[in-house]
């Protein structure tokens, strides 16, 4: 679909205004039509799946082509918004996982390049926890999905929040002077991550608060190197994780 897109464009300023827009229109209605006629049929979900992956996919490239045919002017984040209102019924009717995955994206980026327009946040550490709040709002609000039958949109949405908050927070170490006490406490909170996720039987989970501790100790590791007091501490610290 992007390859057609940009071949599309490469000679749009050539062709009638009549052909531009059905061309757009079609690779818009594309996908959505083979994703659920293959959802219909019954057939394997890997299959629909990629429909609406398309489906969710060109409207943002319909988007980028009819700006550089009318030759329009705007921010990026006005086009990241408009296609992720664009395909937020897709998501909620189609019960798709690769929709759902498209919607949240849009969303991510859309934050970033808003508040890199707007520079509400100067800071990195203020970003970083501005995707925190984002990620612990999307585990929250994917609760919900297990009052509808695509349950298993809970498990994908709750997964790419708690991941989202575990890298914002292991991020924002990297920009303040105390990131020694918010690595250590975000460690001790990843092991209880990992205790609550296997007693729980949530698996998924618990792969983010092993993925969380190996960054915390090699981060940890990089930054002490160095003097024979920073030297122990590694060590002490290398003790504790093996016990």
């Amino acid at each position: 679909g992007a390859a057609v897109t940009l071949v599309f464009a490469r000679s749009a300023s050539a062709r009638p205004v009549w052909v531009r827009r059905v061309g757009v229109i079609v690779r818009l209605t594309l996908g959505s039509v083979a994703g659920v006629g293959a959802q219909r049929r019954g057939w394997p979900r890997g299959v629909w799946e990629c429909g609406f992956l398309v489906a969710a996919v060109l409207p943002l490239l319909g988007l980028m082509l009819v700006s550089q045919i009318f030759h329009l002017s705007g921010d990026v984040s006005g086009l990241l918004g408009v296609w992720m209102l664009a395909i937020t019924p897709l998501m909620l009717l189609s019960g798709s996982g690769a929709a759902f995955l498209a919607w949240l994206s849009a969303g991510y980026f859309w934050l970033g390049f808003r508040l890199g327009e707007t520079h509400v946040l100067r800071e990195f550490w203020q970003v970083a926890l501005a995707y925190a709040g984002v990620g612990a709002g999307v585990a929250v609000a994917s609760q919900l999905w297990l009052r509808t039958a695509r349950r298993e949109l809970r498990t994908m949405g709750e997964f790419v929040g708690v991941a989202t908050v575990a890298f914002a927070l292991w991020m924002t170490g990297f920009d303040i002077p105390h990131w020694f006490v918010l690595w250590s406490a975000l460690f001790f909170v990843a092991l209880g991550w990992i205790w609550l996720s296997m007693t729980r039987e949530r698996i998924h989970q618990v792969n983010v608060g092993f993925v969380l501790v190996g960054l915390l100790i090699f981060s940890t590791f990089l930054r002490l190197v160095g003097t024979m007091a920073q030297t122990g501490v590694i060590f002490l610290s290398s003790g504790v994780v093996l016990l």
